[in-house]
């Protein structure tokens, strides 16, 4: 008998169990005792060591089967040792843990499932019952541990009440699958969430802790300080949470690099004869569990952890921000600048570990993703990176979006025919391995790969839709001292009705009435008190006055959101005739042009995979027919661009908001049907799963829209609440100096600071998982499509298949696409309720003599007299 891929896979991990074993033993050993003494824990060491003794007879079956092999010894015998080792585990985590063994559960996991699909293949010598019994009763007892492990110990801890969040008190599954945050969404979705409704978020993230980690740091500091000193300060200040995304993020570079494998291998498998083994199929089968599950959890973990390290330098720099406004003399403070500092600076700081990470993770995926290109179309792979170049070298010309959407449709298309022709002329014949794998390798590796430079860009009044805070986000990220544009050297031209911004540019032309008022510069302005007054530029950084204060503004500004958010939580479950009465707003005629160039341009952009199928069932002699064809329709796709860019700015007169959305969901919806509609053709049998998927779908997004607005009031809210205790520290700082209310203040600071995290951070969490539900949604639809395809066959023929999974690999992006987008419109629908319910409110002139309307020629004469007038 050959060894057997579950049979490895069994050895590989009870060896990396029992590597592992010593250390988390060593660990847990100086722990204190954590619960108290109950039942629970005997029954789960009883279930091990009957586990322990099952395992024994596994072994002895084994070892006096006569077809047995080495490599199945040494499995039994890796697993006994493993189970050994699996008693003192459980017994310590137990006691003195708070969460289930991690450790435990992966190996029972991992196990009960290698041997599950042991037992399937009847790896036990024959099929007869006394042969496999002991494999059905090790599996028995094994899902049975694994289930007792898996509880939560909450309601058995020494102090039920302590500040341990339920993320911290879940097992890895839970952890992983976001499960742990189901009861927040039933509570959402019964009731209005309030803030003692929150969980706390535990002692990683406490902001006391982030506080005095990042001051440490802080305080050993290199000198004197530069650019990176701070960036090196937090990295430090928290280096294990900075570099536990590399694992995760690898992790997905190899799910997702996989899927090309898994096309070739499925499209290799269905081209052969029907007498393959069945083991084969079987493998295939499991490769797809493994690569969309694998994607699912890397991805959500990768994500997750980003979202941790962000709360986490939120919180670092806040608390290091507030412990220097200590030190600063009373009379410097600035209010604007204070709370830019704890608001928008200290987001930015969060953003850039993200950035981080995607810099070296994406430099990998290009070049992972061009090496395998090159494998299948050889130099032609270096095709996208030309055009990538011109067509960067032609932005100053072109509009950036309209030169994005060429390259993200063209490139591809260009990349394959070229290399199409290339083999013609050599005599070889397009086949469907090549064809679908390299289409799949293009859409992973150009999706990295484009990135344009402008020298020049005009912006119309570009901010004029933004609130306050992302406004000021946005101007100083980029057209700040330090911003990017200023990096780059690109000439700006920025058309504004505010003047907010003049202190920035470095010309200034001010229009009135048609003409030229004012040209020169913004420190000229200043000193021309005629233009100061006229353009109320008091408001602007360089001109803060005290009695209207920056802090001030931005303080109501999130007291009006605050506000308008209470309001729309009334409209939880939505408002049909809200729909209405926007579409009569923007009109029908752009509503119907935004449904043509939707729907013609998402079928354009997909139907080519179909195309491609066909192509690889034809004949050498019509290749020049498939390459103008498949041109054709991309050039198609990227024309119907268009239509849905006018109908965006037609309607941004009506709303500014709500167009992005309403496009994007009309994108996502027309890609979804097309694209359900190629999938079901390749295997219809999976046309039944249609209804149970779009249900799925509704409730997911009804559920996430729920509690998420929630989530979103509670942020506002605490973001005041942090606001306001910053500025009062600032401003009363001599009165704190003097009484020695250093203390008091500081936990005050940290105290609001924590509120804010909290929403926040479950906020992120509930992001996740949304996405992990839609990428478990396409894990089954894939791994169906697959498992029909081996089992039925006939049914499907190696291009359908090759062209139903490129179909998945960016029908999961459409899902996640739409129910943001959804949600996204749902939220701005607040904006035209409000409307909607001014217009139905105000009083209307509808009593007698108020409504009348004069004749046109009255009045016939008219007079005005003016008598003793002074």
């Amino acid at each position: 008998m050959h060894p057997t891929p579950p049979q490895i896979l069994s050895i590989a991990t009870s060896a990396l169990f029992l590597s592992l074993l010593p250390i988390r033993l060593l660990r847990l050993r100086t722990e204190p005792i954590k619960v108290v003494s109950e039942h629970r824990g005997h029954g789960k060491l009883a279930v091990a060591i009957l586990l322990s003794v099952v395992q024994l007879a596994t072994l002895v079956t084994v070892a006096f089967t006569p077809a047995k092999d080495d490599v199945h010894l040494v499995s039994a015998v890796a697993s006994f040792i493993a189970c050994v080792g699996l008693c003192p585990l459980l017994a310590f985590e137990h006691t003195r843990s708070v969460k289930p063994s991690d450790l435990g559960i992966v190996y029972l996991l991992v196990s009960t499932t290698c041997d599950f699909a042991e037992l399937g293949t009847g790896q036990y010598g024959n099929t007869k019952l006394e042969a496999v019994t002991p494999g059905i009763v090790n599996l028995c007892v094994k899902f049975v541990l694994l289930i007792a492990e898996s509880r939560g110990k909450k309601p058995i801890l020494r102090d039920p009440r302590g500040q341990q969040s339920p993320e911290e008190l879940a097992n890895i599954l839970d952890r992983t699958f976001f499960w742990w945050i189901n009861p927040i969404l039933a509570l959402g979705n019964r009731h209005v969430l309030a803030e003692e409704n929150l969980p706390p978020m535990g002692h990683m993230l406490s902001s006391k802790s982030l506080r005095q980690q990042a001051l440490r740091a802080w305080d050993q500091r290199a000198k004197p300080e530069g650019r990176t000193t701070l960036p090196k300060v937090l990295a430090l200040s928290m280096l294990p949470q900075f570099l536990a995304p590399i694992v995760p993020r690898l992790f997905l570079i190899v799910f997702r690099y996989a899927q090309p494998v898994l096309i070739s291998t499925a499209i290799r498998y269905m081209s052969g004869s029907s007498a393959q083994s069945v083991e084969t199929g079987h493998l295939i089968i499991a490769m797809a569990v493994v690569i969309y599950v694998g994607l699912a959890m890397s991805r959500a973990v990768y994500y997750h952890r980003l979202n941790q390290l962000k709360v986490m330098i939120r919180g670092a720099v806040v608390g290091l921000i507030n412990n220097k406004s200590f030190s600063q003399q009373s009379s410097n403070h600035d209010d604007g600048r204070a709370v830019t500092l704890i608001s928008t600076d200290a987001g930015n700081v969060g953003q850039a570990a993200s950035m981080f990470h995607e810099t070296w993770a994406q430099v990998i995926e290009v070049l992972l993703g061009t090496t395998m290109l090159a494998r299948e179309v050889g130099w032609v792979c270096l095709v996208p990176y030309v055009i990538i170049f011109f067509c960067s070298r032609m932005s100053r010309y072109l509009a950036k979006h309209l030169q994005t959407n060429a390259l993200g449709i063209f490139t591809p298309i260009v990349t394959f025919v070229l290399f199409v022709l290339v083999a013609s002329l050599k005599g070889s014949v397009l086949d469907t391995e090549t064809a679908f794998t390299t289409t799949a390798l293009l859409g992973l590796a150009l999706a990295r790969a484009v990135y344009a430079r402008c020298d020049m860009v005009f912006l119309d009044d570009s901010f004029s839709a933004l609130d306050g805070k992302t406004e000021s986000r946005i101007v100083k990220n980029l057209l700040g001292p330090t911003g990017f544009f200023k990096k780059m050297g690109t000439t700006v031209f920025l058309v504004a009705n505010s003047s907010t911004h003049f202190h920035l540019a470095d010309s200034l032309v001010i229009l009135d009435n048609g003409t030229v008022a004012y040209q020169g510069t913004w420190a000229g302005l200043t000193q021309d008190p005629e233009h100061v007054l006229k353009l109320h530029i008091g408001g602007t950084e360089k001109n803060v006055t005290e009695e209207d204060p920056q802090v001030d503004k931005t303080i109501r500004s999130q007291s009006i959101k605050v506000d308008e958010a209470v309001s729309d939580l009334s409209r939880a479950t939505g408002d049909a005739s809200l729909y209405g009465y926007y579409l009569r707003a923007v009109g029908f005629r752009n509503f119907l042009l935004l449904l043509v160039c939707t729907s013609s341009y998402s079928f354009f952009i997909t139907f080519p995979q179909y195309w491609l199928q066909k192509w690889t069932a034809a004949p050498a002699s019509q290749t020049t027919f498939y390459v103008g064809g498949y041109i054709i329709v991309s050039f198609l796709a990227w024309a119907f661009t268009n239509g849905s860019m006018c109908f965006s700015q037609d309607i941004q007169l009506v709303d500014r908001q709500l167009p992005p959305a309403i496009l994007s969901i009309a994108n996502q919806v027309f890609k979804l049907l097309v694209q359900l509609i190629l999938l079901f053709s390749a295997q219809k049998l999976m046309a039944t799963t249609l209804p149970l998927c779009v249900v799925t779908v509704y409730f997911v997004q009804r559920i996430y829209l729920r509690t998420s607005r929630q989530l979103r009031l509670l942020d506002l809210e605490s973001q005041s609440a942090v606001y306001s205790s910053f500025l009062e520290s600032v401003e009363g700082v001599r009165t704190i100096r003097a009484f020695g209310w250093e203390r008091q203040v500081e936990a005050a600071n940290i105290r609001s600071l924590d509120k804010s995290q909290r929403p926040a951070y479950i906020l992120f969490c509930l992001q996740q998982w949304l996405g992990v539900v839609l990428d478990l949604m396409v894990a089954a639809i894939a791994t169906g499509l697959i498992s029909l395809a081996i089992f039925i066959r006939g049914t499907t023929t190696a291009g359908q298949i090759g062209m139903a999974l490129n179909i998945v690999i960016v029908a999961n992006a459409s899902l996640l696409g739409l129910v943001t987008s959804w949600t996204n419109m749902e939220i701005s629908l607040g904006a035209i309720s409000r409307l909607k319910t001014l217009e139905a409110d105000t009083p209307k002139e509808g009593s007698p003599f108020e409504d009348y309307v004069p004749a046109g020629a009255w009045p016939s004469s008219g007079v005005v007299e003016l008598d003793n007038v002074t």
